[in-house]
């Protein structure tokens, strides 16, 4: 019984101790998007397009290390100029990444992990014209995530970060055509309860 009472006790203060390390918060910024188009034996390197990102985040420190699962709304895509023909793809994602972040101090830190996307529209406008692509895309997209952020006194934060997108997000593969989302992002946060 005393045992069972000392796990007991153990595991709330820890989690106690834990959930006050916890911090929840808002974010926006500016995306730099791209795509890699390969396929057919050539490779094109389009023109990025400029967008939005905005969402929430979840911080939960333990000492050095900490763990930021986020949930926000990126608008990604490209532009190119093929053969006098000039296109512009607009895909809007809802991006759920889980990132690792490591303190270097209490106001610099550095973050990686897994990204998972789930497209939320799809246009494309080829010389005026603009057509529905969304059921050319495949519904998720997966991506590695690195990044650099900072967090200041009175709960502001922002950050820096590489969105490197590692699935094709075609839907007809047959082709062997393969594009691929990149973004880079600036954004700032605030934290609106946590530490």
């Amino acid at each position: 019984m005393k045992k069972m009472i000392f796990v007991v006790a153990f595991v709330m203060i820890t989690l106690t101790t834990a959930w006050s390390q916890v911090a929840f918060g808002i974010k926006a910024g500016l995306n730099v998007a791209n795509q890699t188009f390969t396929g057919s034996g050539v490779s094109v390197s389009p023109s990025s397009v400029v967008g939005f990102n905005g969402g929430i985040y979840l911080h939960a420190r333990f000492g050095k290390f900490g763990i930021q699962p986020e949930a926000y709304y990126s608008m990604q895509g490209s532009k190119f100029t093929v053969s006098g023909f000039v296109s512009e793809a607009k895909t809007n994602y809802i991006n759920f990444p889980i990132l690792f972040r490591y303190n270097i101090t209490d106001f610099i830190n550095l973050h990686a992990g897994p990204q998972f996307g789930i497209v939320a529209s799809a246009k494309q406008t080829v010389n005026g014209t603009t057509s529905d692509i969304k059921d050319q895309l495949k519904s998720g997209d997966f991506s590695a995530v690195i990044g650099a952020g900072f967090d200041l006194p009175m709960g502001f934060n922002g950050g820096v970060r590489y969105v490197i997108g590692l699935s094709n997000i075609e839907k007809d593969t047959s082709t062997g055509d393969k594009t691929k989302n990149n973004v880079f992002q600036i954004y700032l946060g605030y934290r609106l309860f946590g530490k």
